[in-house]
């Protein structure tokens, strides 16, 4: 019987040789399963804040657009009684002399482009306060 027993030691240090080795593999697995969940976790956070940014130069832009197109008759001069509905003034006759474009394009116009002022504005003023205070990466705090 003791030879049996030289046999059987043998073969439970080969078992825990393998259990070793099995549990090795299973940490290098493990630990890169969460070095890839801590960078999607990373990249998720900048899609978040670009969104983010994004909403706000359009929101800028459509506030902008609308405090334009509700101030704009007090800013341009109209004259309803002389005004036939143009969206573009090219003359439909055949004399040369153009036609004043109607308000209505003029107040399309004049609130479109202030919403791409507001808009560019809004993008300088993040860009500025993105280099003067970054974010924290969450890699880096670790």
């Amino acid at each position: 019987m003791g030879y049996f027993k030289h046999g059987t030691d043998l073969i439970n240090t080969a078992i825990a040789s393998i259990w070793g080795i099995v549990e090795i593999e299973q940490a290098e697995i493990d630990r890169k399963l969460q070095q890839t969940l801590q960078d999607n976790e990373i990249a998720e956070k900048k899609r978040d804040r670009k969104l983010q940014k994004t909403v706000a130069i359009v929101g800028v832009g459509i506030g902008a657009s609308g405090v334009s197109a509700t101030a704009s008759p007090y800013i341009l001069p109209t004259n309803p009684e002389q005004e036939k509905f143009t969206l573009i003034p090219l003359p439909s006759q055949p004399n040369l002399e153009p036609r004043p474009a109607h308000s209505f394009t003029i107040v399309l116009l004049f609130s479109l482009g202030f919403g791409l002022l507001g808009s560019a504005i809004a993008y300088g003023v993040i860009k500025i306060y993105s280099r003067f205070f970054p974010e924290k990466n969450a890699r880096n705090q670790t």
